[in-house]
């Protein structure tokens, strides 16, 4: 196959910058902390702190204990980077979008290079339409934040460069560089299931992978199974350190595999027989690999105006796609497999295999998990999930956009000039569309679940008052704990930002609440609060002599409790 032509050695850094300065820009505009989240930020917020991986609690009978509880909700990777940014003083909103931007150059730069390694398998006009189609619609990423942010990118991300790195080794024919590389993915695929409790059965894809290569080349069997092996100590040490931690602190491996008995999500319970009616749940989630969002949470992302497909469209498109993709794979392993002449056959055969394991094993994975167990809520399961599956989508539209692509090559390459044309148009255009999408379901539209610009502002302005409040505890470095009325409607919201504040928070109960060493209290009431409410946290700021002020109709009432004191 001829050289990649002049113009597309610039055009495709350009490409690459425009996808990460897009994703950048969505992040800065529609990212929020979501609940989730917010337990990372507290742990974080408790190791700068020196309290370790942990979360404040409060027991109304002693503020002044505050026991450190271990969770078995969240692996610790995610809480750990966060800690990073928090040891260089960077409030939790930037820290949140300053993730997502690493989440955004590495996935990128992940696949560029992987591209860029396939570049003798997947033509110029193939690895085009990639770029400009994830300028304008970055699904693997996107559907990790459906939801507002959370570790799914960052996980995906480190993902892509565990695979990036290879399918670098797979292009030099060098053992010594595979086997060094090989040890770097697992390492990287490590740090992904250290982000994400979903992630640990994805170790294995890699080691699957090399052994379907060694079925292929029995030439080069033991070289594919040295850096499986390779690969899967690097990985396996990370799983094993992260299972022991989880085993010393809360006695249990993970929140993914509570003990020996190998029992799956604690918190829900596993059916007595398997539940395959469960499946019927399933969200045709390849679609979203193509910018499609069929129903549910998904359509109110008007980023995606194909999202007004329906159910079934969705699954006829979902069939081609799975279709098209197992064809494709299948077909190129068997092209390269009979002529070993191919350049960088290697490298090809082993994306590729990787694709279809990747996808299968995903999925069968899910499907698991959605037959097993139950979840507290109705119609739904483990596979209604997009951003469990969303490392398979870059894999499925690379796969398709390849089966579709390669036939028109061999056949006619003047249409190439026309495509060029054509998508360089559309990757110019896209920023101006994507600004007036923006705008009108932003500032226009009145739908509650809409995504809030600027997420990370309205964190500061939230947690103003706090600050405000501990200027009036610089005296004294006591525990601190904020006190709210029982008819507070906007509780949840604000414990969840005290809790990125490593701050408890707590409802004030019938009984009152007693300390047995020095506290500094915060009341937080809203001026609307009914009268007997009203009167009852009036009491207590005569009593204890509180300074008070308003922000965002609320007061807000600091005083020290000393010992054996009582808020009653």
């Amino acid at each position: 196959m001829s050289k990649d032509p002049k113009w597309w050695t610039i055009l495709r850094f350009v490409l690459l910058g425009i996808a990460i300065i897009t994703q950048c820009w969505l992040a800065a505009n529609y990212g929020r902390i979501n609940h989730d989240e917010t337990y990372s930020v507290a742990e974080a917020q408790s190791l700068v702190h020196g309290y370790g991986l942990t979360i404040p609690a409060i027991r109304t009978q002693d503020l002044g204990n505050i026991p450190r509880l271990h969770t078995l909700s969240f692996p610790v990777g995610y809480s750990i980077v966060y800690a990073v940014f928090f040891a260089l003083s960077i409030d939790p909103g930037i820290a949140d979008f300053l993730i997502e931007v690493i989440a955004a150059v590495l996935f990128f730069v992940s696949w560029f290079v992987i591209l860029e390694n396939l570049r003798h398998w997947i033509s110029v006009p193939g690895r085009l339409v990639i770029w400009v189609f994830w300028i304008m619609f970055p699904a693997p990423l996107m559907a990790g934040a459906i939801q507002g942010h959370s570790s799914d990118n960052l996980a995906v991300a480190v993902f892509s460069a565990s695979i990036a790195m290879v399918v670098t080794g797979m292009v030099d024919r060098r053992e010594k560089r595979l086997f060094s590389l090989s040890i770097l993915g697992g390492i990287l695929m490590g740090m992904a299931a250290s982000l994400k409790y979903v992630y640990w059965p994805n170790l294995a894809i890699v080691p699957l992978t090399f052994a379907i290569l060694s079925l292929l080349n029995h030439a080069k069997w033991r070289r594919y199974l040295f850096a499986a092996g390779l690969f899967s100590i690097a990985g396996g040490l990370i799983l094993a350190a992260l299972m022991l931690d989880a085993r010393l602190t809360t006695g249990h491996f993970s929140g993914y595999v509570m003990s020996l008995t190998g029992r799956i999500y604690p918190k829900y319970h596993s059916a007595s027989s398997i539940l395959w009616d469960q499946l019927f749940f399933a969200t045709p989630s390849p679609v979203f690999a193509f910018g499609l969002a069929p129903y549910g949470f998904c359509a109110t992302l008007d980023l995606l105006p194909l999202y007004l497909v329906g159910d079934r469209a969705a699954w006829l498109f979902t069939i081609f796609i799975i279709g098209m993709f197992i064809l494709s794979g299948v077909s190129t392993i068997w092209r390269v497999y009979q002529d070993r002449e191919i350049k960088s056959s290697e490298s090809t055969m082993f994306f590729v295999a990787a694709a279809l394991v990747t996808v299968f094993w995903v999925y069968l994975w899910q499907i698991y998990l959605s037959v097993i167990y139950t979840f507290d809520y109705d119609n739904f399961a483990t596979i209604t999930i997009i951003r469990y599956v969303n490392l398979a989508l870059p894999f499925l539209f690379i796969g398709v956009v390849q089966g579709i692509l390669a036939p028109l090559t061999l056949k006619n390459k003047d249409w190439r000039h026309y495509a060029v044309a054509i998508l360089l148009s559309l990757s110019l255009v896209f920023p101006f569309y994507a600004a007036y999408r923006f705008r009108s379901s932003v500032f226009e539209s009145n739908i509650s679940m809409k995504w809030k610009i600027r997420a990370q502002s309205t964190y500061l302005s939230r947690t103003k008052w706090l600050r405000s409040a501990n200027e009036g505890f610089e005296a004294n470095d006591y525990p601190l704990v904020v006190v709210f009325p029982d008819k507070d409607k906007g509780y949840e919201k604000t414990r969840q930002t005290l809790f990125m504040t490593g701050t408890p928070g707590v409802i004030l109960p019938e009984t009152g609440l007693k300390v047995s060493t020095p506290v500094n209290i915060v009341l937080r009431y809203r001026q609307d609060l009914p009268v007997e409410e009203l009167e009852r946290f009036e009491k207590i700021v005569q009593e204890h002599n509180a300074s008070c002020f308003a922000f965002d109709d609320y007061y807000h009432c600091t005083f020290t409790l000393s010992d054996s004191g009582l808020i009653k």
